[in-house]
């Protein structure tokens, strides 16, 4: 199968998810505590969508996908972020220099999901009417039914 995967399309269903009541908190609970990557669990949803089952050997190429990226960008910039608000929360400038923050840090995560789909693109894609990604990744059954309410 040709992958039906567009990133344009996939970064405006990762915003929109984001934004639903509750998700951003579930998201960043399974980053922080169970050590997911908001993108895989994005982009497993994603694919659900789109009917398309991944198999184990996908999942863990996507895992592998994005260790460096995170280990050597997204981590320290978000070190730099939080030290930044804990040390210059105050300061005249911090405002626009937080919002520049945040927004490099969003680029940075559009790469990241660009890079997934660069890596889902090197296997054969299997269509699924039933398809259940989510479950491969993580075994929270409330994250699962809050990905799936959109």
């Amino acid at each position: 199968m040709n992958s039906p995967i567009c990133t344009t399309a996939f970064w405006h269903f990762s915003c929109d998810l984001y934004a639903l009541s509750g998700v951003q908190d579930a998201l960043l609970y399974a980053q922080h505590q169970d050590a997911k990557n908001v993108n895989i669990l994005l982009l497993l949803r994603y694919l659900e969508t789109l009917h398309i089952q991944l198999d184990q050997q996908q999942l863990d190429s996507l895992k592998q996908c994005t260790l460096e990226f995170d280990r050597l960008f997204l981590a320290p910039h978000r070190l730099i972020r939080a030290n930044f608000k804990a040390t210059y929360s105050l300061h005249p400038t911090y405002s626009t220099v937080r919002k520049s923050l945040l927004n490099s840090e969003l680029l940075l995560e559009k790469l990241q999901q660009t890079l997934l789909i660069q890596q889902l693109e090197q296997t054969k894609l299997q269509t699924n009417p039933m398809a259940n990604n989510l479950a491969l990744y993580t075994d929270s059954l409330t994250l699962i039914a809050l990905l799936r309410q959109s």
